[in-house]
Parts: structure tokens; sequence; C-alpha cells
């Protein structure tokens, strides 16, 4: 039964991503060819909004979360951007110091990323909160 739980929520973490992916490019495309945005301003803001859209898709459907938005978000955007700076170190350490053509950074970025930021999530990010009792005697 723990597999099965596990194998769901791999597939789930999976569709959020595509689904966010496809959004941050989306959204870029248009602040850049509609709106006129400079090009980094509006990668920057699509990547906020497909982190938002990531966030409550994993919250609600992958990791089935209700509320402690306090707690998970702040956690999963430190997740966010962890993703973010390793994507970031695979593609330098691949392409820059290895000089190896870019498609193999983006290769093992695609493969490891997702990986580290699904374990993050699902073992920190989205933890589940245990509810505080009260010592014996106190009010």
């Amino acid at each position: 039964m723990a597999r099965r739980r596990l194998f769901g929520q791999v597939l789930r973490f999976g569709a959020v991503g595509a689904a966010a992916s496809a959004t941050h490019v989306a959204v870029a495309l248009i602040l850049i060819e509609q709106v006129g945005l400079p090009i980094m301003t509006a990668n920057g803001l699509a990547f906020a909004v497909a982190v938002l859209l990531s966030y409550i898709g994993n919250h609600s459907w992958t990791f089935v979360r209700s509320g402690n938005h306090e707690h998970h978000l702040p956690r999963f955007i430190a997740v966010s951007l962890a993703g973010f700076a390793v994507n970031q170190a695979i593609v330098f350490a691949t392409v820059r110091l290895a000089g190896l053509p870019y498609i193999v950074g983006i290769l093992v970025v695609i493969v490891v990323v997702p990986a580290l930021t699904f374990l993050l999530s699902r073992s920190w990010a989205f933890i589940e909160l245990k509810t505080r009792t009260a010592a014996p005697g106190s009010p």
C-alpha cells in the first residue's frame, strides 16, 4: 500500500510539474511578446507564477494537505529556490567546467532536480504537522 501511495504521489508531482512548466513558458511568452517586458523581468514573474501554481497543486493534490500555508509555503519556496540553484549549478558544471554540450546539462537537470525537489517536498516542505497536546496539568 505504501508503494502504491508513493507511486501516486510521484505521478501527481510529475503532472503538477508539467503544468507548472507549461505555465512558466506561457506566462513568460505573454509578458515578453504581448506586454513587452524585458526578458529577465518576464522570466522572474513567470517563475513566481509557476511556483505558486506548483505549490497549490502539490499542497492540495500531490500531498493532500489542508491549511497550514504559513508552514508549508515558505518551505516549498525554499525547496523551489534550492531546485533552481541545483539546476544552475548542474548546467554550469557540465557546460562551463566540463565543456560538454548544454543538452547534457539539461538532461541531467531533468532527472536530478525533479527527484530532489520531490524528496524535499515529501520529507520536509509538506510534512504533516503534529497537533500539539498540552502537558498534563497545564492549561
